[in-house]
């Protein structure tokens, strides 16, 4: 699966340079992000350099949303397994 995520499945060229050209603002709408705590672990079978590289994209992409709005918050949360039993 990880392997996926990084090899872009469905992820254009075309799409971005949409994205990047067609941002648009909330104005002071409120936005809140919430960002899983969600990193490919050092023990994956991928390399390194693509591990980090992917983990560094991921937080910098919720961080970049914020920018949409005046009024933005970030929300950190860790993840948890669905089917943790208390």
């Amino acid at each position: 699966m990880y392997e996926a995520l990084l090899s872009g499945v469905g992820e254009r060229a075309s799409d971005l340079e949409y994205l990047q050209t067609h941002r648009g603002s909330l104005g002071s709408r409120p936005l809140r992000v919430i960002l899983a705590a969600y990193e490919i672990p050092p023990t994956s079978r991928l390399p390194a350099t693509e591990r980090i590289r992917f983990n560094e994209g991921f937080r910098a992409a919720g961080a970049n949303l914020l920018d949409l709005s005046t009024n933005a918050k970030l929300i950190s949360t860790d993840t948890i397994s669905v089917n943790a039993r208390p």
